[in-house]
């Protein structure tokens, strides 16, 4: 048997949906491409599954230094790299059915470059995930929501905190929020980089400061929301609700407006096209 024959290959599960086997490099493209996430859970036979994030082998290097603009751009490289070459070529194995987003024909995307582009837009603007320090530390998805805890990674789909409760400092880059009910919640200097709050309800709630880059907000209830010098880039707000929100000094480069038109890259406090 031949040394690449002997390396081992990857399912993952998300929730109950199982996809591969992939190998290490499949994985780790598919990082890049936000096809996979970080909250993922991953296995060789199928059944002993354990988090992605506890395989430092599956992970990009280019994932691990987020923090800085200098780790940022390198992310943005690699993950444009691994885009051009997999649309030079035939994909060899099949997407997780889970994204939705099956490639194209080659053909079809050559004749209809608008949408290609508009494709492409929807990858760079929300369909990665990644982390930073915050994801470095160890996370633990059973604490009791408090200042600072770290969901980094962890589902959380549907939590529920009353009113006026406090989530300052919160480390939940890459974390699952879906239907998330934090109306009045304090998240202020949140980490929730990548985050997934598809129709969370955050009215009232104070994200000042925040950030929020890349994070998927479609059909999310922000209304009356503090979203003061929140960072918004990339981070897609289709659908969402924002009746009396304040966004001064958030910043929106490049994100996904409630109308689905992208904005400025440069944009601040309002959305300019």
């Amino acid at each position: 048997m031949s040394a690449e024959e002997q390396k081992p290959v990857w399912y993952v599960r998300r929730s109950t949906t199982v996809q591969g086997p992939y190998s290490a490099d499949v994985i780790q493209r598919y990082l890049l491409l936000g096809r996979l996430r970080l909250s993922d859970r991953v296995s060789v036979d199928g059944r002993c599954w354990e988090p992605l994030t506890h395989r430092a082998e599956l992970i990009p290097d280019e994932m691990g230094d987020l923090g800085t603009d200098e780790g940022r751009a390198r992310f943005e490289a690699a993950r444009r790299a691994v885009d051009e070459r997999g649309a030079d070529r035939e994909e060899s194995v099949p997407e997780p059915s889970w994204t939705g987003h099956g490639r194209r024909r080659r053909g079809t995307i050559m004749a209809l470059a608008g949408l290609a582009v508009v494709v492409i837009m929807l990858i760079g603007i929300g369909w990665y995930r990644d982390f930073d320090d915050g994801l470095m530390q160890t996370a633990d998805c059973s604490a009791a929501p408090g200042p600072d805890i770290v969901w980094s990674g962890c589902v959380k789909d549907g939590a529920i905190l009353a009113n006026g409760s406090t989530l300052e400092g919160l480390r939940a880059l890459n974390a699952s929020l879906r239907d998330a009910r934090l109306s009045g919640v304090d998240l202020s200097g949140a980490r929730l980089d990548y985050a997934d709050l598809t129709r969370a309800s955050l009215a009232d709630a104070d994200l000042g400061g925040a950030v929020l880059r890349g994070a998927t907000l479609t059909r999310a209830d922000l209304r009356g929301a503090d979203l003061s010098d929140t960072d918004l880039r990339n981070a897609d707000l289709r659908d969402a609700r924002i009746d009396g929100a304040v966004f001064d000094g958030a910043m929106l480069g490049n994100a996904l407006w409630i109308d689905g038109h992208s904005c400025a890259p440069d944009a601040v406090g309002v959305c300019d096209p």
